[in-house]
């Protein structure tokens, strides 16, 4: 299926991106075609939270999370493309601190500094 773009940035020094993908072929043009393919070849991003990164498959112009994670770190996500923003793995933090039955501080995502 091919989309067009028309992106806002999320961020002041970034400008807003148009581009056509094709999530079949991987094919993208348009005047910012070179910047995601120049992304698609970096083997992997920086992705929110801070700090996880996300690491590209090994077509990541023809994968909708590798796509959602080049447009999502600095632009709007596109509808078709929310739900395919990766997710960084559960560290096995409750989201609260808290004192357990047994009386252990059991500390939370809420004091965790990255």
């Amino acid at each position: 299926m091919i989309h067009h773009f028309h992106l806002k940035p999320t961020v002041w020094h970034a400008k807003p991106w148009v581009f056509s993908w094709d999530d079949e072929t991987g094919a993208v043009s348009g005047p910012d075609a070179a910047i995601i393919e120049e992304i698609a070849s970096w083997g992997g991003i920086s992705a929110h939270p801070y700090p996880f990164a996300h690491l590209f498959s090994e077509k990541p112009l023809q994968n909708k999370t590798d796509m959602a994670a080049i447009i999502g770190l600095e632009h709007e996500l596109p509808p078709a493309l929310v739900a395919f923003y990766p997710k960084p793995p559960d560290e096995g933090f409750p989201e609260k601190t808290h004192v357990d039955a047994k009386g252990t501080l059991v500390i939370g995502k809420d004091l965790i500094q990255y």
